[in-house]
């Protein structure tokens, strides 16, 4: 397909923190996955390897009902009400986590957790895994070329979930996959990074030096984070002040503090509008997406295909912009992709916008780039629990 390449980075799913607006529909707590776009690698676990310009099903057992869902690079990871991770696509690297001889699926197979061990939240990076397991253990499968499993061993890549050298006593609360390094929320309060760190991306004011084990950075003095997002090559996060904060890579602008592009080896202030608290973030491969208290979205960084939803000429930002959206709309959550960003909205619809080339906006528009959010065809009734926008493809959990 055009315009696409495997060197891309890419935003994990969603382990951004949650509106607090009442929905106008009840939201219930699981459901079935949908999932449209590329599928050259099996990544929408549907059976097949064709591109799907419209939602279709990700072809779990009967019966299986989700909770999260994480789109990646070329892959896709489903989390279950029983804590069975399940996962589709590419596995060059042992993304998949189910030790089936690097192979692509093009149906959904189970992760090999631990024996024992249920997981209780999931994210897909460019070409790893990361989960957390009711055991309090976090754990990382598939690429570890820069270190970003994190298990402080030799690189090789795992194509089953092993350990995470967390630090002595710390449990990590939340995770976040990127291209090729990770980040955690520990119970201690403190920020955890690891893995490549080409641009900054461990925010710990080294640049060119990667980390195979977990180690803490800072925010700012006293600030503890409440949410985490990390991209292709840089990284958002939410304090408990009420400030948002970015670092590494700003060549499109999608660090979002106003500056010349210039990478930033430690946490920066986002420039958020006067009055506006962000309550949820999600960082793609080149842009930034984020949900104001004020009820609006904004977004910032590369808007080559229109993936900021500005509706205005296609130019980076580097300060956040009010996404345009139909009359009446709010999002309730959010996820940037490669090129492309995917909401849901309080109105029950799933919306997209940006890049289109392999139908990942799920409009069925001939494959048409939009600068302002669509209505991907959902199922009539459905009610989006949660979405996730991988490099080409995106997926949602419908209740």
């Amino acid at each position: 397909m055009n315009r696409r390449t495997t060197t891309i980075a890419v935003a994990a799913l969603a382990l951004a923190a949650t509106a607090c607006f009442p929905e106008t529909t009840p939201v219930p707590t699981s459901g079935t996955v949908a999932v449209w776009g590329y599928n050259g690698f099996g990544n929408l676990g549907n059976g097949t390897l064709s591109d799907q310009p419209l939602p279709t099903t990700f072809a779990a057992p009967a019966g299986v009902q989700f909770t999260a869902v994480s789109a990646g690079g070329f892959h896709t990871l489903a989390l279950a009400t029983d804590g069975t991770a399940y996962a589709a696509g590419r596995d060059d690297y042992g993304e998949l986590g189910n030790d089936a001889a690097f192979a692509y699926q093009v149906s959904p197979v189970t992760v090999a957790a631990p024996a024992g061990v249920r997981f209780t939240a999931i994210s897909a990076g460019g070409y790893h895994s990361l989960a957390i397991g009711n055991d309090g253990n976090t754990y990382a499968w598939g690429q570890d070329e820069h270190g970003q499993l994190g298990d402080d061993a030799a690189l090789v890549d795992h194509s089953l979930p092993g350990r995470v050298a967390t630090p002595a006593g710390v449990r990590f609360t939340a995770v976040s996959a990127g291209f090729a390094h990770s980040l955690a929320i520990g119970d201690d309060g403190a920020l955890y990074s690891w893995g490549y760190n080409g641009f900054g991306e461990l925010g710990n004011g080294i640049s060119g030096r990667d980390q195979a084990v977990p180690r803490p950075i800072a925010l700012a003095a006293g600030v503890r984070p409440t949410a985490v997002s990390a991209g292709g090559h840089h990284n958002l996060a939410i304090g408990d002040n009420g400030s948002t904060y970015s670092w590494g890579w700003d060549s499109f602008g999608q660090l979002g503090d106003d500056t010349p592009t210039a990478d930033h080896l430690t946490p920066v202030v986002v420039a958020a509008p006067a009055g506006v608290r962000f309550t949820t973030v999600a960082a793609g491969a080149h842009h930034s997406v984020a949900i104001g208290n004020d009820g609006d979205t904004y977004a910032w960084g590369d808007d080559s295909f229109g993936q900021l939803g500005d509706d205005q000429a296609l130019a980076n930002r580097a300060l956040p912009t009010k996404v345009k959206v139909p009359l009446g709309v709010q999002f309730s959550r959010i996820s940037a992709g490669g090129r492309h960003t995917v909401a849901a909205g309080r109105n029950g619809l799933v919306y997209a916008w940006g890049l289109d080339d392999g139908g990942q906006l799920g409009n069925d528009a001939a494959k048409v780039d939009q600068s302002t959010a669509v209505v991907a065809a959902t199922t009539a009734g459905s009610t989006p629990i949660a979405v996730s926008a991988g490099y080409y493809h995106s997926v949602a959990i419908l209740g």
